[in-house]
């Protein structure tokens, strides 16, 4: 009698705490995110659109955030449609990555939810001659006239010893100059050449007029940028006309030694 007692009493313990529940799990606030490019020149819009989940995301007003050293910034607000759908442009204003990411806040028993988090990369253009530079022999800075047509922000190797070089820190893309010799050069026109070389290659241009322009993604991935003669002999005036590099900082780093 004492054993079927017994053995009543463990099956009802048993089947107690198959019975008993788990404590429900808080519900979260789903969140996607898509943005429109990767990249953007400072000024620049780029749009985030995305989707949120969950009880009451309809016609609910999320919130836009950039990463910054310390903690996530909001920057704007947006309200999704009766899809539960948001689609907002943002500005870039400055260069290098930014992180954004978008939040759904806390309302009633669902709790703040995030999307991953997406990057985009500030670029802006800089002229050449008003970067820090290492330059060699005679060099003019300033305004060229070539063929009646005027080139500000232009640099002039003026003798046989002249070369420019910039750092460049991997972090342009895009170079966006052109190769002349002064207009006064006469049959040297043909002779002169002038080597464009960077860390990831170089190429040598014979230069003479019109203007030809360097080729535009010389500068992407590479430390730095050299613009010399390839023939040193030579004396006659060549111009780098309106040069400028694509980049995401404000400043180019100092030229490598």
């Amino acid at each position: 009698m004492r054993s079927t007692t017994l053995a009543l009493g463990l099956a009802t313990v048993v089947a107690g705490a198959v019975l008993t529940a788990a404590p429900a799990q808080a519900a979260t606030y789903g969140v996607t995110l898509t943005v429109s490019t990767s990249t953007a020149d400072i000024g620049k819009k780029v749009t985030l659109t995305g989707k949120v989940s969950g009880k009451g995301s309809a016609k609910k007003s999320v919130v836009i955030q950039r990463k910054t050293a310390k903690a996530w910034k909001t920057i704007t607000t947006v309200t999704t449609s009766s899809k539960s759908t948001y689609s907002k442009a943002i500005t870039i204003r400055s260069t290098g990555a930014g992180v954004y990411r978008v939040a759904a806040k806390k309302s009633g028993a669902t709790s703040t939810g995030y999307s991953p988090s997406r990057t985009v990369t500030g670029f802006r253009w800089l002229w050449l001659h008003q970067q820090t530079q290492y330059s060699a022999g005679w060099i003019y800075a300033g305004s060229v006239e070539q063929l009646g047509v005027s080139y500000p922000h232009s640099l002039t190797l003026l003798d046989k010893d002249s070369q420019l070089s910039w750092g460049l820190g991997k972090a342009c893309d895009k170079l966006a100059a052109k190769l002349a010799v002064a207009d006064y050069t006469g049959d040297d026109v043909e002779s002169q050449k002038i080597t464009v070389r960077t860390s990831t290659g170089s190429t040598v241009y014979t230069v003479g007029q019109p203007p030809v322009a360097i080729e535009a993604a010389t500068t992407k991935g590479s430390t730095f940028l050299d613009v010399s003669r390839a023939n040193p002999g030579s004396s006659v005036q060549v111009h780098l006309l309106s040069a400028r590099v694509h980049c995401a900082l404000d400043d180019l780093p100092q030229p490598p030694l």
